[in-house]
């Protein structure tokens, strides 16, 4: 039912990024504070399903943003 552990020191890392959650925002809801914590920490929610299409769009939007910054990148080095 539930996902197992990445590795050993998952519980010590989900532990540490709560208190850093709870610290920066001051949330008091638990299962808001531990899918912050787990989502930033990049472990899937369980029942979760990955849109290809959706990630697809984001890689795009990401490949795209890149290719501008080395562009501007570029430009700006050639008028040096």
């Amino acid at each position: 039912m539930f996902r197992k552990p990445v590795d050993a020191n998952y519980y010590t890392r989900l532990k540490e990024m709560i208190k850093k959650i709870k610290k920066e925002t001051g949330w008091t809801d638990i299962l808001k504070i531990t899918g912050e914590a787990q989502s930033r920490l990049k472990i899937k929610q369980p029942g979760e399903k990955k849109d290809f299409l959706q990630e697809a769009e984001k890689e795009k939007k990401e490949l795209n943003e890149s290719y501008q910054e080395s562009v501007r990148q570029a430009k700006e080095r050639k008028d040096k």
